[in-house]
C-alpha cells in the first residue's frame, strides 16, 4: 500500500476509499467506519474521506 505521511503535522493520506481499505484489511466496511468514528469521538484521530490526522 502506498501512502503519504506529513511528519510535520501527523497527516496520513491513503490512496484507498473506505470500501477498498476494508477489503485490503479484510474487514467489513461498516466495522471499519464504526471504529474510525469511535476513534474520532475519543479524540485520537480526525479524518475526511481518505485523509487522516493523528491528534
Amino acid at each position: 500500500m502506498i501512502y503519504h505521511i506529513n511528519k510535520k503535522n501527523s497527516v496520513i493520506q491513503l490512496p484507498l476509499n473506505r470500501n477498498a481499505l476494508s477489503e485490503y484489511l479484510n474487514i467489513e466496511r461498516s466495522a471499519l467506519s464504526r471504529e474510525l468514528s469511535n476513534m474520532k469521538k475519543d479524540g485520537l484521530i480526525d479524518y475526511h474521506l481518505n485523509t487522516f490526522k493523528l491528534l
